[in-house]
């Protein structure tokens, strides 16, 4: 059986690399019969060794494997228990109080105790180096005189094991001493401050990590774009080449009755007059010889309906337009174009219904100009004038595309700020920036910054698409829109935020955020209105991050209204309160995670 011995395997490998060598180590161990010993920093991924021992400036505090340690000392991590295991031989170690002898730190008790900057322990007699025999117990460095193990201490010779040792001779304890404070002091000082220089750094970092992946990157700075792309494409356009099927009695070419595509004032064949007026690119006309073959294709989906006219159409519709109101039941019958749809689809029977009224209604006007009568004389006394918003003819795309550019920009932050998070806990990046010196609000402000930039160029081409390519209205000010949209993806990372505040596990977070994202998308009015919801789901709805949001958004693309109108301001206090809201709970999460798990 060969061995192996690695030493610092991962120290200078990326991050994701990290688990395929494990397992490479775990196939050659059992499949080959290896023994393979690793030394490593990274304590937490150990827990694939068989056994594991700590080590302490050469002592061995504890060897066994990682799940009896784990419940020999009731701890999550092995770096608990390895963090307690020093405590515990700190408290062993006695403090040297004759400050006569501590004048005579040699060179060789200080790189034993790994210098000035690392001597908050005092080797313990009690415990064995690798080879079995004891330790020569050491004098203590530091004059620290506390019962307990300062917090200073412990991220000296436990987290600090870089460089920088310093060897002094015939220096008086008290010299020492207040040399370690000042110096400790100066270090707490410059880490409680705010550095452009970590910030820089931890930027630079997750630059790389972003781009590491170039096709990843590339999808997800443009999926709110193609998603735009998309929305405006397939969703609220005019429906197009539906089947409807025709039913001609009137057609009888052995009595000489048929189309003859007339614009006189000539009083026949008004069936295929009126045909003509129906817009080709709508509805597709499928003629059929009898109204039973008609319905039985409506039946079997071949056709959406059917049209059918009957044998005396032209001239029952004359008579019943000269006797007016004194028009007999049977002659109305007679001269009715009678259809019958399939109201399965709503969107498509309305759109035919439409057809089918505007052409009649350009068929009479088209009779009654050819007769010389009065165009609008048998048009129905409603008239729509110009709208004061919006165009005579709305496009529902111009009512989906601002809720489907908040949405996704509002659920991409989440996603990305959730598995941002996630990933560089469990993969122990998170504490390893911790442990170098980096501060809380430092970490949090790299990965604002990162969003933000990625956040602004998919904002850019999201409204470059949608208001240059596709010309969506926008009649108020484009700032304030952009504004708006802004807010939306913090309000995606807060939640974002929260969520991996929450979650332990890439599933979980997944299962919350589709969660989350659909009862926005149903209930924020993103596709259909609010006002058609039942008064009480309507209060919900309104309480959602994204609804005051989107109405907001649409009455300046639509309306033009400026931030001083009510649903307009609405939407940005709405946002920020969000944001608050989430951010403050999501620090609570922590603080009550943190010391409570």
């Amino acid at each position: 059986m060969r061995s192996k011995l690695l030493e610092n395997l991962v120290s200078n490998v990326f991050i994701f690399h990290h688990k395929s060598i494990w397992n490479h180590l775990v196939r050659l161990s059992v499949d080959h019969e290896r023994t393979v010993i690793v030394t490593t920093h990274y304590i937490e991924e150990a827990r694939q060794a068989n056994t594991i021992g700590m080590m302490r400036s050469g002592r061995l505090l504890a060897e066994d494997s990682p799940e009896n340690l784990l419940h020999s000392y009731a701890l999550r991590s092995l770096e608990d228990v390895f963090l307690q295991l020093c405590m515990k031989d700190y408290s062993n170690a006695e403090v040297v109080n004759n400050h006569e002898n501590a004048s005579e730190v040699s060179l060789e008790d200080q790189q034993l105790s790994g210098g000035i900057d690392n001597v908050g322990f005092e080797p313990s007699a009690s415990q064995l180096d690798i080879s079995g025999t004891p330790i020569p117990r050491q004098r203590n460095k530091m004059t620290c005189t506390l019962p307990s193990l300062p917090s200073d201490c412990v991220s000296k010779v436990v987290l600090n094991q870089g460089p920088g040792i310093t060897f002094m001779t015939n220096a008086r304890p008290k010299e020492i001493g207040l040399e370690l404070s000042d110096r400790r002091t100066n270090r707490n000082r410059n880490s409680t401050f705010f550095c452009r220089h970590r910030l820089g750094a931890l930027i630079q970092k997750n630059f790389l990590q972003m781009f590491r992946n170039v096709g990843l990157f590339l999808f997800v700075f443009l999926l709110p774009a193609n998603q735009v792309i998309l929305s405006c494409l397939c969703i609220g356009g005019d429906l197009s080449f539906l089947k409807l099927a025709i039913v001609n009695d009137e057609l009888d070419p052995s009595q000489g009755r048929v189309c003859n595509y007339t614009t006189t004032c000539t009083y026949s064949m008004f069936s295929c007059r009126y045909l003509r007026f129906i817009e080709n690119t709508t509805i597709i006309q499928v003629p059929f010889q009898s109204v039973a073959e008609a319905l039985d294709a409506t039946k079997r989906g071949k056709v959406w309906g059917v049209v059918h006219f009957g044998k005396d159409f032209t001239d029952e519709l004359v008579v019943r337009q000269a006797d007016g109101n004194y028009a007999d039941n049977e002659t109305i019958r007679a001269s009715r174009v009678a259809i019958t749809l399939d109201e399965s689809n709503q969107q498509i029977s309305l759109t035919i219904k439409r057809q089918l009224i505007d052409a009649f209604s350009d068929f009479s006007k088209d009779i009654l100009a050819a007769c010389s009568y009065q165009p609008m004389a048998q048009s129905i006394p409603v008239t729509f004038l110009d709208p004061i918003y919006g165009e005579r003819k709305p496009s529902f795309t111009e009512y989906v595309t601002p809720g489907v550019i908040l949405g996704i920009i509002y659920f991409l932050s989440v996603a990305l700020t959730s598995a941002v998070f996630l990933t560089e806990r469990k993969s122990g990046l998170h504490d390893r920036s911790i442990v170098a010196g980096v501060q809380m609000t430092e970490y949090m402000m790299a990965h604002l910054v990162n969003q933000l930039i990625l956040l602004l160029g998919q904002t850019f081409f999201v409204y470059l698409f949608a208001l240059i390519v596709f010309n969506t209205a926008c009649h108020g000010n484009l700032a304030l829109v952009i504004f708006i949209t802004l807010l939306q993806g913090l309000c995606g990372m807060s939640f974002g935020l929260l969520v991996s505040a929450l979650c332990d596990e890439e599933t979980s977070a997944i299962q919350i955020t589709l969660g989350t994202n659909y009862t926005n998308i149903i209930m924020s009015g993103m596709l259909w209105p609010t006002e058609a919801m039942p008064t009480y789901v309507r209060y919900l709805a309104h309480l959602m991050p994204q609804t005051y949001a989107m109405q907001a958004l649409r009455n300046i693309l639509g309306r033009g209204w400026g931030i001083g109108h009510p649903k307009v301001y609405m939407g940005v206090v709405t946002s920020l309160c969000w944001i608050f809201g989430l951010v403050c709970l999501s620090l609570i999460v922590v603080r009550v995670r943190k010391y409570t798990g």
